[in-house]
């Protein structure tokens, strides 16, 4: 999920974390979960890495983080947080 704030570009960090996952390992499918606003600012460059870009509703960030098996297109799915 990233839903970018006035002082943290999510998306960004999501695609460094794509990029190093695309480079090092096997199994390499990368979804990224964003609100409409945020999805109109991902770059070109951005979604050639991106596998799936699946834009959900703004709410509370946190509060969306519970969807996340639901809303995937994969058979397994884990989540990573970039911001850490």
């Amino acid at each position: 999920f990233a839903q970018n704030s006035d002082t943290v570009n999510y998306v960004d960090l999501a695609y460094l974390l794509a990029l190093s996952i695309k480079l090092t390992c096997k199994h390499n499918q990368f979804a990224i979960a964003v609100d409409e606003e945020t999805e109109a600012s991902i770059t070109a460059k951005q979604r050639d890495v991106f596998d799936h870009v699946i834009v959900i509703p703004r709410a509370e960030p946190f509060y969306n983080e519970a969807w996340a098996l639901d809303i995937t297109p994969f058979k397994e799915t884990f989540k990573l947080s970039v911001d850490l």
